[in-house]
């Protein structure tokens, strides 16, 4: 309807001027209509402009509200009522979509307020910066972490916190690490998360940071004090039977207070002081041992890492299992795609962490009928993986949070070093282990390194 008026309205317009301009045309050749050619002339010419300035009119308020919607502009005050009752209604339609679009402003502002307020809550430090160094986020603790006010320039970061950028910068675009910064008071130790994304087109990198001194420090007194009681009660279960046996042989040897003359010593007391000294001698040698396992834990050589093939790796620990392997009649499978796959890792620790591995699974599969096991080596996205699997006992949902703690062993005999050596060894090599069992099913302990060459 209101393209219709337009229409009409454009039209009229059009035909007046065309209209005059013919009666013009008609009088032009009459010499004796002089007078009525020059206000018709002047008439065509009025026609003319008021067609200009309508059509101007329309393209300047229709301009004006195309900007104010591009800028955000919800001030513009729209007046195509004086162009006549036709356009009352495309003047009215403009102010409700500026209403709508300042509706809308409000609530997005608002709302981003909000989110600004709620980042800015968070005790993670976070930056969001340009490739150009534009910083389009900052949130406070990200400012207070790294010990300068908020800014917008990725330089100026640069500038007053360099070995911060400088490490962050060196990182992959997908990548995760720990960053001590030296501080006035003490070193502050970051764990920084980099992501890279693109937002409108342009390559962004997302920034995360905070503190984990105090988490690290919590973990170690709460390491110590799992290595304390662990250490008291194996030490007391060793001290404990060697007082009472020494109180034993004290009262064979002893009558009221003194000592027992040779005479009064039967061949049945002498026995029993011989199988005391020996069970004391037994637990002797038993807390020898658990003192070098101990050592053992507490002394594993730094890596050094050079390139190793896995199948040579995998071929080597087969050959030292091989006895032990067939003993228990265990079937050893070895799967590794690509087969030329290699690592970067020092081949005596990482031979040891899968003797260790292998070993566990050939006890974990003594009751299993047909045993077998698999030591399989694969590549996904982030690295080399390796794993053994066994289909035998399992290990119980209970027990599994603690089979990486020292001395803690779910077999009886069991020195519990072997899976906190491994452990430890994969934290040397940047990697890490982890362990999915389902009891009476399956066992898969997986070794994860972060590259491969």
């Amino acid at each position: 309807m209101l393209k219709n008026r337009f229409s009409i309205g454009i039209l009229i317009r059009v035909s007046l001027v065309l209209g005059t301009c013919i009666i013009f045309a008609f009088l032009f050749a009459r010499t004796d209509f002089l007078f009525s050619q020059i206000i018709i002339f002047i008439l065509i010419l009025l026609q003319s402009l008021e067609l200009i300035r309508f059509s101007r009119r329309i393209n300047r308020e229709l301009n004006k509200f195309l900007m104010a919607i591009k800028y955000g502009d919800v001030t513009a005050n729209f007046s195509m009522d004086k162009l006549g009752r036709d356009f009352k209604e495309l003047s009215s339609a403009f102010r409700d979509l500026i209403s709508s679009f300042q509706e809308v402003k409000i609530e997005k502002e608002a709302q981003y307020h909000l989110l600004q307020l709620i980042v800015d809550k968070i005790s993670t430090g976070i930056i969001v910066y340009k490739e150009n160094g534009e910083i389009m986020l900052m949130n406070q603790s990200a400012a207070g972490l790294l010990q300068i006010q908020r800014v917008t320039d990725w330089n100026f970061i640069r500038e007053h916190v360099n070995q911060f950028t400088t490490e962050v910068e060196e990182m992959s675009h997908q990548g995760r690490k720990l960053i001590e910064l030296e501080s006035q008071q003490e070193p502050i130790q970051l764990s920084v998360v980099n992501n890279l994304v693109t937002l409108q087109g342009e390559q962004c990198r997302i920034i995360t940071f905070q503190d984990i001194r105090n988490e690290i420090e919590q973990k170690e007194i709460e390491a110590w004090y799992k290595l304390i009681r662990i250490l008291t009660h194996e030490i007391m279960n060793s001290v404990t039977p060697l007082g009472s046996l020494t109180d034993t042989i004290l009262m064979l040897l002893e009558e009221d207070g003194k000592q027992r003359p040779m005479e009064k010593i039967t061949e049945q007391q002498i026995s029993d002081i011989r199988s005391s000294v020996m069970r004391i001698k037994t637990r002797s040698a038993g807390i020898l041992n658990f003192v070098e396992d101990y050592r053992k834990l507490t002394q594993i050589p730094h890596p050094e890492p050079e390139k190793v093939a896995l199948l040579d790796l995998f071929n080597g620990v087969e050959l030292l299992l091989k006895g032990m392997l067939d003993k228990n009649n265990i079937k050893l499978i070895k799967k590794i795609v690509p087969e030329q796959i290699c690592i970067h890792a020092d081949p005596n620790l990482m031979e040891q962490v899968l003797i260790n591995l292998v070993t566990n699974a050939i006890y974990a599969s003594e009751l299993t009928s047909e045993p077998i096991i698999e030591l399989s080596a694969w590549i996904d996205e982030s690295g080399p993986r390796i794993a053994v699997t066994d289909h035998g006992r399992g290990i119980d949902p209970e027990k599994k949070s603690r089979i990486f703690i020292p001395f803690y062993s779910t077999r009886e005999g069991g020195s519990g070093i072997g899976l906190s050596f491994s452990k430890h060894v994969m934290y040397l090599h940047r990697g890490r282990i982890k362990v999915d069992s389902e009891p009476g099913v399956k066992t898969t302990f997986v070794l994860e390194l972060p590259g491969f060459s």
